[in-house]
């Protein structure tokens, strides 16, 4: 069974996948560089949403390791906001 941390590092190494291929395809475009840097900017930005998390503890977070998170780890208390506390730990430390 994967821990979170892997399945977040396989997420992770995607990702940076993903910019070293917009990188290149921006590069090869030939626009002058200060345009260059604000195009792969924008996409690094775009493509980073996919990995942080929001901070908002009482809805699901719309990014990769977000729902990863929400929809894959469980559990039980009788306080609601200490599993909430408890799961939050989990992700932090992998």
């Amino acid at each position: 069974m994967l821990r979170l941390k892997q399945i977040r590092d396989r997420i992770q190494a995607d990702v940076q996948r993903q910019k070293d291929a917009e990188r290149a395809r921006i590069e090869s475009l030939g626009l002058p560089e200060d345009e260059e840097e604000r195009e792969i900017d924008a996409a690094f930005a775009r493509l980073n949403r996919e990995l942080l998390p929001g901070c908002d503890d009482n809805q699901p977070i719309d990014t990769r390791v977000g729902r990863l998170a929400w929809q894959c780890i469980y559990g039980t208390d009788a306080e609601p906001r200490a599993a909430r506390t408890a799961k939050m730990n989990m992700i932090i430390h992998g």
